[in-house]
């Protein structure tokens, strides 16, 4: 049966282009009605996240929607703003009557190397990326709890990995997996869902990495198109999604669950078997090996910390954990 979203509004941030843009359309196409926000600015380089001011964007994807028989206003609030969002939402209320949907995906990338980032880059990064998640929440929660129903999606990033230049992207989209983790518990009561996306698509932002290469351009767009990043998006989006707290990997057609995960603890008796001795931090590295490990070194993961140094490729799969020591592997080849 399809999925649909007739009598549901949803509020699609980022939306003039890219990800957010097929999010709205594929909503709008669905039954929803949509405010598509998106505050008209660049989503990386030296001025993303303060340059803005139209609406032209949002308005074309609007346009789009209602052009095919839905119906969709544009906003041209900037995210980053408490004030301004608590107004977009209030002008969903007014227009739709009600907010089942909210879709934070505006984002932006300011990276460099460490030593040239500027306070301001910090600042605009956690503005946006951080700060908006939170303003839309924030807002859009109460409409939610009343109602008895919301489902939220927002957006994380392979960053989260680790790689050069992502120091303060990567961070802040850190940020979502606990907003997921913890906001699972605050809208139990209420039927409100919230997962993040990990999304990986030919976007402005994405493509505009220094580091791919032009083979890497080619295959980015020629395969990793946001529409097929939606359909993870989308289902998030609907009643029939009853998981909370998650976040779901998408790209190029590939879905898969991302999770934070700690490893059996490793605890050490004290004399007599009764209680647990204080440890040294000699005891620590003796350790170290038994301490990393996941699991029993046998499982593996198909992606890893290396994603976002070869950008768009499958990393070899990564051990969990450490089977043998190091001293144990040495004494082996003795």
């Amino acid at each position: 049966m399809e999925l649909r979203f007739d009598g549901r509004v949803a509020l699609v941030s980022g939306a003039g282009s890219g990800l957010g843009r097929s999010y709205a359309l594929e909503l709008g196409r669905r039954g929803a009605a949509v405010v598509v926000n998106d505050y008209g600015g660049t989503s990386s380089g030296p001025t993303a996240g303060t340059a803005g001011g139209s609406i032209s964007k949002a308005q074309a994807v609007a346009d789009e929607i209602v052009a095919a028989g839905g119906k969709a206003i544009a906003n041209g609030q900037n995210v980053a703003n408490f004030k301004q969002v608590a107004e977009m939402v209030a002008q969903t209320i007014e227009v739709f009557g009600r907010l089942d949907i909210a879709v934070v995906n505006a984002g932006i990338y300011r990276d460099r190397r460490v030593q040239k980032l500027e306070e301001a880059d910090y600042d605009a990064t956690f503005d946006v990326n951080v700060k908006g998640a939170f303003n839309i929440v924030r807002h859009v929660w109460p409409h939610m709890v009343e109602q008895g129903y919301g489902r939220i999606v927002l957006t994380t990033s392979g960053a989260v990995f680790g790689g050069r230049n992502y120091w303060l992207y990567g961070s802040a989209k850190a940020a979502m997996l606990g907003m997921v983790a913890n906001l699972r518990h605050e809208g139990r009561s209420h039927n409100i869902k919230v997962n993040a996306i990990l999304p990986g698509a030919a976007t402005a932002m994405t493509m505009s990495d220094p580091g791919m290469t032009e083979a890497q351009r080619d295959s980015m767009q020629r395969g990793a198109s946001p529409e097929l990043v939606a359909p993870a998006a989308v289902y998030m989006c609907h009643e029939d999604c009853q998981d909370s707290g998650e976040t779901i990997f998408a790209e190029m057609g590939r879905f898969g669950r991302v999770a934070v995960v700690k490893g059996p603890i490793l605890k050490g008796a004290a004399a007599g078997g009764k209680g647990v001795e204080p440890k040294s931090a000699e005891w620590v590295r003796d350790h170290w090996d038994e301490i990393m490990g996941l699991e029993d070194g046998q499982k593996a993961m198909s992606a890893s910390w290396h994603e976002m140094d070869f950008p768009f490729t499958v990393s070899d799969p990564t051990p969990y954990g450490r089977k043998k020591s190091k001293k144990k592997q040495r004494k082996a080849r003795l």
